[in-house]
């Protein structure tokens, strides 16, 4: 199985976990088809399901299966900090913007968990068996 960060076009960030992951997308292999499921799905878009739903569901671009992202790819307090920092209880919203301001300046070591294909792989073998 393939996971990596990547532009949206499906080629690989540079290898700094400390760096600044900037606009990305996780690009990952389909646990079902084992084709590409997206061309870098946009990180600030999943982050924001979790935050809202505790995963991010959407369907494979080879096969259609449906995989889901849970928040458990993320370190827990880095998603709670954002959803603190970006979540107006009172309407129920997540500011969008701000959020993906935020998630830029962040280093994949702080905003993902380090074996982040091996939990999304299992999450979705599991919720299909």
């Amino acid at each position: 199985m393939e996971y990596f960060l990547g532009s949206m076009s499906g080629e690989r960030l540079q290898k700094k976990p400390d760096a600044p992951i900037g606009a990305c997308g996780l690009t990952h292999t389909c646990p079902f088809c084992g084709k590409r499921a997206s061309q870098g799905r946009v990180i600030n878009w999943i982050a924001s399901e979790c935050i809202l739903d505790g995963e991010a569901v959407f369907p494979c671009s080879s096969c259609g299966q449906t995989v889901s992202a849970p928040s458990a790819i993320f370190v827990e307090e880095s998603l709670r900090k954002l959803s603190e920092k970006n979540f107006d209880p009172t309407t129920g919203r997540l500011n969008q913007r701000g959020l993906y301001l935020d998630i830029i300046k962040m280093s994949a070591r702080e905003l993902l968990v380090p074996n982040w294909g091996e939990v999304l792989e299992a999450w979705n073998k599991r919720i299909r068996s």
